[in-house]
C-alpha cells in the first residue's frame, strides 16, 4: 500500500492509502480552479451573467469522491475517498484566485493515465451515514455540509447574492443546494498522462458552462434558492454538468 498526501492550498491536509505498481515513482499535484468564461473567479467580486443581471458568488462547493487514475491498461490506481472542497473559500484576490487549489498525491508510479474517473457527491452506502457516524478528520463529520430533511449530504452549493432590478444593491440571496443519491453524478475524463514527461494535472471548473443547460442559462431570479426535493429537477442538470463540462488536462 502507498500513502497519499493531499494537501489543500486553503490549509486542510488528509492522509489516504493508495495501491500502486512498484515502478519508479513521483509526486503529482493536482490543480483545480474555478473559473467564469476563462477567468479565474474571485470570492465576492461582481460578475455579468449571462441571464442579464449582476451578482457574486460567496461559495462553490463539492464532495469528490472515488476518485482515481485510470491506466492504459485499464489498471486502477485510488487517489482519494472523500473529498470536500470550496473552490472559494479564501479565494478573494484574483491572485489566489489564479492559484486555484492544489492536492499533492505522493507515490504515484511513473507509466500511462489515460483517464480520471470520480464522482460528484457522495456514495449511497455512505450517504445513508449522517457525520455523527464520521471522526472529526474525515470530511463527511462536517454537519453544515449535511441535510437533515433530506438524510442525505449537500454534494454541491453555490452560494451568493444578486442585483435582480439593476440599481447596484445586491438584494437576493442565491443558496443553491443539491443532494439525494439521484443527484450523484461518475464523471470521467479523458486525459493523456506520464509523469516522466509532466508532474501536474489540471481541473478547471468554467461556471459559464456548469449553468449552460441546454444552450440556456439557469435562472437565478426565478429560482435562487434550492432547498427541497420538490425543486431538484432544477438542479439535476447542474450535477450532469459536473460529469461533463469540467476541462481536465
Amino acid at each position: 500500500m502507498k500513502k497519499v498526501l493531499f494537501f489543500f492550498l486553503i490549509g486542510v491536509s488528509l492522509l489516504i492509502q493508495s495501491c500502486g505498481k512498484d515502478d519508479v515513482a513521483r509526486d503529482l499535484t493536482i490543480n483545480i480552479k474555478l473559473e467564469n468564461k476563462g477567468v479565474p473567479m474571485v470570492g465576492f467580486e461582481p460578475f455579468d451573467y449571462p441571464g442579464g443581471y449582476s451578482m457574486f458568488l460567496t461559495k462553490f462547493s463539492l464532495f469528490i469522491s472515488e476518485m482515481e487514475l485510470i491506466g492504459e491498461d485499464n489498471s486502477s490506481l485510488p487517489i482519494g475517498d472523500i473529498l470536500f472542497m470550496d473552490l472559494l473559500e479564501s479565494v478573494q484576490t484574483l491572485e489566489r484566485a489564479e492559484q486555484g487549489l492544489s492536492l499533492l498525491v505522493s507515490n504515484v508510479p511513473s507509466e500511462e493515465f489515460t483517464q480520471l474517473r470520480f464522482n460528484v457527491g457522495v456514495p449511497s452506502e455512505l450517504n445513508a451515514q449522517q457525520p455523527s457516524d464520521f471522526t472529526g478528520n474525515n470530511a463527511l463529520s462536517n454537519t453544515g455540509e449535511y441535510w437533515v430533511g433530506w438524510s442525505s449530504y449537500i454534494f454541491h452549493k453555490t452560494e451568493g447574492k444578486i442585483d435582480t432590478d439593476g440599481d447596484g444593491e445586491f438584494e437576493t440571496n442565491v443558496a443553491l443546494h443539491i443532494g439525494s443519491d439521484e443527484a450523484l453524478r461518475v464523471a470521467e475524463y479523458d486525459i493523456n498522462l506520464n509523469l516522466d514527461d509532466r508532474q501536474e494535472l489540471r481541473i478547471v471548473v468554467d461556471i459559464d458552462n456548469i449553468f449552460n443547460i441546454n444552450g440556456a442559462y439557469y435562472d437565478f431570479i426565478e429560482t435562487p434558492q434550492i432547498h427541497h426535493l420538490g425543486l431538484l429537477p432544477k438542479a439535476l442538470p447542474i450535477m450532469d454538468a459536473f460529469s461533463t463540462n469540467i476541462s481536465v488536462e
